[in-house]
């Protein structure tokens, strides 16, 4: 019987196609690439395709039942031995945090922020979920791996994570192909204008340097200069 619903989409390879036709253009064999709010392994396991026998893949994703699917999915695709699971969520230190359902209601929307949580709220009183996960830097995870692209989807946390790795971005200078999150990722986007980025979207169309959150695309790509 064919897979329904999200199986579906993802088995026929139907998952947000523009961003995966992006990564498929920019990531080279033997690359090391990070994929921050990895949630299943979808483009974990593209990622490992991509860079081949000879690249490593880092996944960062702090929901449990999340990261085993992840496991999971790396193991049926042959590649336990250059993709690197971290049941952690990207953060400015190494410890543990509360992260927030990122609906009201719950939902496999999670974020660091709690802003980010409660952009949509009504009224006052909405109560998220909350779990308690750990959190590292990109630098404690990656060890002796030099960084060449990362994709980043993270729920509005890009505003404490790309801050927190401005000494890494101007030392390593990798790609990034983010999903930017309005105002509340607006900081994020103001590190990498700092650390001398320029911007397109998916498809390469140039972005001016931005001024603010408004002239921001949802999905874009940040280019080392």
């Amino acid at each position: 019987m064919a897979p329904s619903g999200d199986a579906q989409t993802y088995l026929t390879g139907a998952y947000e196609p523009p961003l995966a036709a992006a990564l498929a253009q920019l990531v080279q064999p033997g690359s090391v690439c990070a994929d921050l709010g990895a949630y299943i392994g979808y483009f974990t396991v593209l990622l490992g395709h991509l860079t081949g026998s000879e690249g490593r893949v880092h996944a960062f994703e702090p929901i449990a039942e999340n990261a085993a699917s992840i496991r999971r999915n790396v193991k049926l695709n042959r590649m336990k031995n250059r993709v690197v699971v971290h049941q952690a969520a990207l953060a400015s230190s190494v410890g543990r945090r509360p992260i927030f359902s990122a609906r009201t209601g719950g939902s496999s929307e999670w974020t660091l922020s709690s802003e980010f949580a409660e952009r949509e709220d009504v009224e006052s009183d909405v109560k998220h979920a909350q779990r308690s996960i750990k959190t590292t830097t990109l630098e404690a995870a990656l060890g002796a791996d030099k960084v060449d692209l990362m994709k980043i989807d993270i729920e509005g946390a890009e505003s404490e994570v790309l801050p927190a790795m401005f000494d890494l971005l101007v030392d390593q200078r990798p790609l990034l192909v983010l999903e930017f999150h309005r105002e509340v990722g607006w900081p994020g986007v103001e590190a990498l204008i700092q650390a001398n980025y320029s911007f397109t979207g998916l498809d390469n169309t140039p972005c001016p340097t931005p001024t603010g959150p408004a002239a921001v695309p949802y999905q874009l790509i940040a280019w080392p200069q």
